[in-house]
Parts: C-alpha cells; sequence; structure tokens
C-alpha cells in the first residue's frame, strides 16, 4: 500500500481487528481518526462484531440499521460518519432484513464517502 501511496482505505466486510502498527500508517493529518472507514450492519454502538443483523433480530428491537464509521484500535468503536435506521417489519424473516439491510449498505457508503471527500476537501481549499 504504501510503494501505491495509498492514503485511504474504505473496507466493507473485513472482519479483522487491524493492528495499531498499520492503523497508524493512515493516522489523519486533520484529527485523531485514522483513515480507514468501515461499515457495519447495525446502528453502533449496538451489536457491534460479528452476526450484527442476527443479533439485532433476536434482540426483539423494532429499529436497526447500518453504520459507517472510522476504523480504531477496537470493534466497531471508532467514531461515526453516518447511520441510516433499517426498521424490522412486523412478521418479517432475518433473511428479508437483511437483504432490506445490504441494500441500505449500498446505498449510504457511497453517501459517506463522498461526504468525506467534501470534508477533506474543504480542509486542503482552507489550507488546513
Amino acid at each position: 500500500l504504501r510503494k501505491r501511496n495509498v492514503e485511504w482505505l474504505f473496507l466493507a466486510g473485513y472482519m479483522r481487528v487491524l493492528s495499531p502498527y498499520f492503523l497508524r500508517s493512515f493516522k489523519s493529518a486533520f484529527d485523531d481518526t485514522y483513515q480507514i472507514v468501515n461499515i457495519h450492519p447495525s446502528l453502533l454502538p449496538d451489536f457491534p462484531g460479528l452476526d450484527a443483523y442476527e443479533r439485532f433480530y433476536d434482540s426483539g428491537k423494532d429499529i436497526g440499521g447500518v453504520t459507517v464509521h472510522y476504523v480504531d484500535e477496537g470493534v466497531d468503536s471508532g467514531p461515526i460518519v453516518l447511520q441510516q435506521e433499517v426498521v424490522k417489519n412486523r412478521g418479517e424473516t432475518l433473511e428479508s432484513y437483511k437483504e432490506r439491510g445490504l441494500v441500505v449498505e449500498h446505498q449510504i457508503y457511497p453517501k459517506a464517502i463522498i461526504s468525506l471527500w467534501e470534508s477533506i476537501a474543504s480542509h486542503y481549499v482552507k489550507g488546513k
């Protein structure tokens, strides 16, 4: 990644904790975040980690969702970039809820990337 001058990573479904050494390679010049973003199928901080759709579905809650967040040293614990609710319909199966959640994932991630890009561009325009 260094040889190719990669500055940002956008993960999707990456289910590993990144080492502090690796994270430091992507330290932001503007704040205390790392320039690594991930998407998670719950409204964090609810249901971090694996099997989030299943754990939400089994929880009895009616409102779940999707979160785009910065990656940090923890498990789905970095600052939130964007979230969107996905309401569980009465009598809905886990499979249909997951399908609808995936549609939201595909909608929200590009919005989050555009928002981050606009924020980064404003730092450069302001000369920060």
